[in-house]
């Protein structure tokens, strides 16, 4: 399967050793989307200018543990799956609590 990240589990990032030694495919865009700042994360939400808003990330091949892992982190936290293409990813559930409480940041976290 493969992962689309874009906050925390980047490369560099304190929960990027979850990925273990999952292998990095590279760099991709997922159009239609844009991120909020939520102090230690990013917030995913959709929006509705997908020709001209789109967020960073890298992308991973991963198992079905690794994705046991990450699925249980990030759904506790308030996200949920998505699929782009052939990339998963997470996005946050409450965009108008994003949108309302966080900054709005653009297309890359940090």
């Amino acid at each position: 399967m493969k992962l689309f990240v874009y906050g925390s589990l980047k490369s560099g990032y304190y929960n990027h050793k979850i990925l273990g030694k999952s292998k990095f495919l590279g760099l991709a865009t997922i159009p239609g989307y844009t991120l909020f700042d939520a102090g230690l994360y990013p917030v995913a939400i959709p929006t509705n200018n997908p020709d001209e808003s789109f967020i960073e990330g890298e992308v991973y091949e991963i198992d079905y543990h690794v994705w046991s892992i990450v699925l249980e982190i990030e759904t506790m936290a308030g996200y949920r799956q998505t699929v782009y293409e052939d990339l998963h990813f997470f996005e946050y559930k409450d965009w108008l609590k994003a949108m309302e409480r966080f900054k709005h940041i653009g297309s890359r976290w940090i």
